[in-house]
């Protein structure tokens, strides 16, 4: 609701504005004294290429930090726009050259609705480590400029770099071709701002339709200091300054609220880490010690041992995994696997813990068994989602699971436990995140269960999605079909401790 409402709001004002310039072109030119125009014109144009300076030295200085492409190419791009902008600024003020102005001017044009189509469709990915795009970016679309400046003056073509009335059409042309460029790229801002609709992408979308409509007032300039002239440079300034907000938040604000945010989690994860390590230690320590004393009377602790022993392992096992997924060193090995048989094996290690919470568990499954995934992967995500189930369902409750094998894999597991929040519904699968919703029973772990499951359903190929229907809660996982994978014929065999599920009770 909150997209529809921003998208109508910036297209009500542009709709306002073009309608009120559409209206100016119809009355008498509205005409400023030249010293005037000139004095705002290269004012504007020498603010403009400090902004461009600006954020080229945001996007430099800032890319120890901030390494993102989206960012980067873009940014560099603007060192070029501040050069060509100062090319236009020169030609502008020899009056025999205002044809050649234009042209510079609309080239700062087509390189701004670059930029701008560049923050919204490159991805996040990171680049290299060195600086070598914002050398070679600027150089590439500066000396492409020079070039082709140079081609026309010594040509047959050079007569259209005159202002002259003969011209005038060629130019309209120009205008009309870069007005229509800048459509096609409020359209790509317009869908990327729907799909992602944070504050960068506004300022994005915002600054592309203030260039958009500098270049429509500027289709009804007829002499070079009228009011739609000097309108149409005030809107391009209004545009630069919308692009100087959205790096300063993007290579500056965002990289230190990223920075703010990985010390909460250090912090979430010292916490639930310390918890997690005191509760077994203090168990095995105080079970050891009464043993220790009459170990004939306290042999019974040796099993509390034991448990607490397993609970300390697969807490260094989930650490291992975390560990191994920030470091991309996860890698997919596929099989054709027999589902089902896999799921009745976790049910079956599952057996103490479910009947000490006296749950009854139902396994619906198709006719179809096989299916080609990493079996340990798959193995660690369903291991983790039953889990999660039997943590929260109510004592004496139920555990449905299903298992549907055609195209993809879609596996459900829903307990009749509390709901899962809308507020938490993306929360959870945040790494070292416990639920803050007092009505749940209290649980142990680090929090990082529904984490791995997550991840590794993305290198499967699928996604994990929460699901509350009919009075129960709980996940949907599914996986696509694996296509172009090397199917190994044998893989090692996966094994999980028997007591894997010991720490839930």
């Amino acid at each position: 609701m909150r997209n529809k409402v921003v998208i109508g709001i910036n297209l009500f004002i542009t709709f306002l504005i073009l309608i009120t310039f559409y209206y100016l072109s119809k009355l008498d030119p509205i005409l400023i004294e030249r010293s005037t125009y000139d004095f705002i014109h290269i004012g504007i144009e020498s603010i403009i290429s400090m902004i461009c300076f600006t954020i080229f030295y945001i996007g430099l200085y800032s890319f120890p930090y901030e390494k993102r492409q989206k960012y980067v190419i873009p940014s560099s791009i603007f060192f070029s726009i501040a050069l060509i902008n100062i090319l236009h600024i020169y030609f502008a003020i020899e009056r025999n050259s205002w044809g050649i102005s234009i042209v510079f001017a609309n080239m700062t044009y087509m390189l701004l609705g670059i930029s701008i189509i560049l923050l919204n469709t490159i991805p996040d990915s990171h680049l290299a480590k060195n600086r070598r795009h914002f050398c070679y970016i600027p150089l590439i679309f500066t000396t492409s400029s020079l070039v082709f400046y140079l081609l026309i003056k010594n040509s047959s073509y050079s007569t259209f770099l005159n202002y002259t009335k003969e011209n005038f059409m060629f130019y309209r042309l120009m205008d009309l071709a870069v007005f229509i460029y800048y459509f096609f790229a409020l359209m790509f801002s317009s869908k990327n701002y729907i799909i992602n609709p944070d504050i960068h992408n506004i300022n994005s979308l915002n600054s592309i339709i203030f260039a958009l409509i500098s270049k429509y007032t500027i289709t009804f300039n007829i002499y070079p200091n009228d009011i739609f002239s000097t309108s149409a440079h005030l809107f391009k300034f209004i545009s630069f300054l919308f692009l100087v907000k959205t790096f300063i938040m993007s290579n500056i604000k965002k990289p230190y609220e990223e920075l703010n945010e990985a010390n909460n989690i250090k912090t979430d994860f010292l916490i639930n880490l310390s918890h997690e390590l005191r509760t077994p230690v203090n168990v095995i320590l105080n079970a050891s010690k009464l043993i220790c004393k009459n170990p004939q009377e306290y042999a019974k602790y040796i099993s509390s041992i034991e448990n607490n022993a397993y609970r300390l392992n697969k807490i260094s096992e989930n650490l291992i995994i975390y560990n191994e997924i920030e470091n991309g060193n996860i890698e997919t090995e596929y099989t054709e696997e027999d589902i089902v048989f896999i799921i009745d094996e976790i049910i079956e290690m599952a057996e103490d813990v479910l009947d000490k919470k006296s749950l009854d568990v139902s396994f619906e499954f198709s006719n179809k068994r096989n299916f080609v995934t990493d079996k340990r992967l798959f193995t660690q995500i369903v291991l983790n989602l039953i889990s999660n189930s039997i943590k929260y369902a109510d004592y004496g409750g139920n555990i449905c699971i299903k298992l549907d094998i055609a195209d993809s894999l879609k596996l459900t597991i829903l307990n009749d436990g509390p709901p899962i929040s809308e507020e938490e519904k993306d929360k959870i699968f945040e790494k070292f995140y416990k639920s803050k919703n007092t009505k749940l029973p209290t649980t142990e772990g680090l929090g990082i269960g529904l984490y791995i499951a997550k991840e590794f359903s993305k290198m499967l190929n699928g996604d994990i999605h929460i699901v509350n229907k009919d009075n129960m809660t709980g996940y949907t996982l599914i996986i696509r079909n694996a296509k172009n994978v090397k199917i190994l014929d044998q893989y090692r065999k996966v094994e999980y401790s028997e007591k894997y599920f010991s720490d839930i009770i």
